[in-house]
């Protein structure tokens, strides 16, 4: 019997890659929720057009907030996972089945994009060697690429999961929770997809505020 997956795509101002990005992504789940986090432009009605459901959020809280709640509309439904991908055109669609296959074996499936090739550029290739060294020491897991936000848990896991941060600390408290609940994961090799648009990403200062976060997270009971 195969799974049932929805696929959760937070966005701020993707007017240019979200309609494509839910078009080819219809191609293998039919069940796709887009998160307008306070987007100024055409972000919503792209979407809609391209097919998917949309909740609008008002105010711009960041990427943890947007997927929070939509995780909110996602885990009542009668779903066996959630996949998450970004709205900016990083993440391929076209890899989506190779999510589908690994989550046969594993409740957490990560994508990882080699860094050392492609055109990522060198600071996020530091910034993700600093965070990832952090991370493996917290967790115990061997990570090439712990901020990738192009992802597949089983729902399951996610309701047990209380989303604590609302920025980029999200992908990292999914990895702490992981590990805190012996959950093994699973790897899949994705490419690198980077267009050259304007991140919102502060590559330093958002990955140290991701570690303090992280321990913060790490030492809850």
């Amino acid at each position: 019997m195969e799974n049932s997956i929805a696929l959760l795509i937070p966005t701020y101002n993707c007017e240019k890659t979200i309609e494509e990005l839910v078009k080819e992504s219809k191609k293998y789940i039919s069940n796709i929720l887009v998160v307008s986090d306070g987007s100024k432009d055409e972000t919503v009605e792209k979407a809609l057009r391209a097919g998917a459901e949309v909740l609008v959020l008002k105010k711009n809280n960041g990427k943890g907030y947007a997927i929070k709640e939509g995780l909110k509309v996602l885990l009542p439904q009668p779903i066996d996972g959630v996949l998450f991908m970004d709205g900016d055109g990083q993440h391929n669609p076209k890899e989506i089945p190779k999510f589908l296959n690994a989550f046969k074996n594993y409740d957490f499936v990560i994508g990882e994009r080699n860094l050392k090739k492609g055109n990522s550029p060198s600071l996020r290739r530091i910034a993700n060697y600093l965070g990832g060294f952090f991370l493996e020491k917290m967790t115990g897991y061997k990570l090439k690429d712990w901020q990738c936000g192009f992802r597949l848990l089983s729902t399951k896991f996610l309701k047990k999961m209380k989303v604590s941060f609302e920025r980029y600390e999200f992908e990292s408290q999914m990895l702490i929770f992981a590990s805190k609940n012996k959950i093994k994961l699973g790897f899949v090799d994705i490419d690198i997809i980077y267009k050259g648009d304007k991140s919102y990403y502060k590559k330093f200062k958002d990955t140290f505020l991701i570690c303090l976060k992280s321990l913060e997270f790490f030492y809850e009971r």
